[in-house]
């Protein structure tokens, strides 16, 4: 996915459901991914309560992908609620997700 192509991203996933196909793992963190090139922050936040709400446990690529869009957007608060849903999650960061937490930092200008 690139950039602007999270609306296509987020109608085939409609559509989906619509047609009786449940989204599995792979699909959700696709749209994900397209959602993060745009920054679309609430969108991200929005599609993991939907994931959990059907069942689909996201991963650390998801939650990877959901704090990169929080970096893009240098939205420090949901950058936060991402990671404490993440360590509810029992999952732990990788090099990705340190990298992504310095990057943050940097962009929110908040150096601890």
């Amino acid at each position: 996915a690139t950039a602007g192509e999270w609306q296509v991203a987020l109608t085939t996933l409609q559509q989906m459901a619509a047609d009786g196909v449940e989204p599995d793992l792979l699909t959700y963190n696709t749209v994900l991914s397209s959602l993060r090139y745009d920054a679309e922050v609430d969108r991200v936040l929005m599609l993991l309560d939907t994931m959990a709400e059907r069942g689909v446990a996201p991963d650390l690529i998801s939650y990877n992908t959901a704090l990169s869009a929080c970096q893009r957007a240098a939205d420090w608060d949901a950058h936060e609620r991402v990671r404490e849903r993440m360590l509810a999650d029992g999952l732990y960061g990788d090099v990705f997700t340190y990298a992504t937490l310095v990057s943050v930092c940097e962009r929110c200008g908040r150096p601890e």
